[in-house]
């Protein structure tokens, strides 16, 4: 009788917690820029549930410092592997690598989702992609790194999470700020009409052949 009425404690804490957490909505703060509540939210919500990936991978979006940021990802799939964050936080690992120009450690983490997450809605993109397009929102374009940087930095304090790379064009180095990779050109446009309205600037979509 006692080992049915922990079960059923067990059950119901959970219940609880499920209730308690609303990882989708604070990810849809997120994206859509209200960094300051989801901060907010996350500190007391993590006091509660320390150890909760979904909560965890959150942590992991905001923290600016990319290291930082790879270690919990990592700590996720690791410590998590069943969660329905393993996955996400395998794939971001393999983004930032592969954002970084780090092709190998980028096929490292795309081996490992391939193998132990084969079913992933994430490994769709890397399907018959012969002729498929990659979509970046662009934001601004800089003769100046220092320059760029800032104005990546800006953006960034407000919740958006975005790469700075340099383009080399006719023998000069600028240094254009982008959006992470969109695989659907209505999610990119989607991102540009977000931030557009946002800060009161212009923006181009472009794709991997621009």
């Amino acid at each position: 009788m006692l080992k049915y009425f922990i079960t059923f404690l067990f059950f119901t804490f959970l219940a609880f917690a499920q209730k308690d957490i609303n990882t989708q909505k604070l990810l849809n703060e997120l994206n859509n820029g209200n960094i300051d509540y989801v901060k907010k939210e996350l500190n007391t919500l993590l006091k509660k549930y320390p150890n909760d990936p979904g909560l965890l991978y959150i942590k992991a979006r905001i923290t600016e410092n990319a290291n930082e940021a790879i270690k919990i990802y990592n700590e996720i799939y690791i410590k998590y592997p069943k969660s329905e964050w393993a996955d996400d936080a395998i794939y971001r690992v393999y983004q930032y690598y592969s954002i970084t120009d780090n092709t190998k450690l980028a096929e490292e983490k795309l081996k490992l989702l391939k193998t132990k997450y084969p079913k992933s809605q994430l490994l769709e993109e890397f399907k018959d992609n012969t002729n498929k397009k990659n979509y970046y929102v662009q934001l601004g374009a800089f003769s100046s790194q220092e320059r760029a940087q800032k104005f990546m930095e800006d953006l960034k304090e407000s919740g958006f999470n975005l790469i700075l790379k340099p383009k080399s064009i006719e023998n000069k180095t600028l240094y254009t700020v982008l959006s992470n990779k969109f695989t659907k050109l209505t999610e990119a446009e989607k991102f540009q009409k977000n931030i557009e309205s946002k800060f009161n600037i212009a923006s181009i979509i472009i794709t991997d052949q621009n």
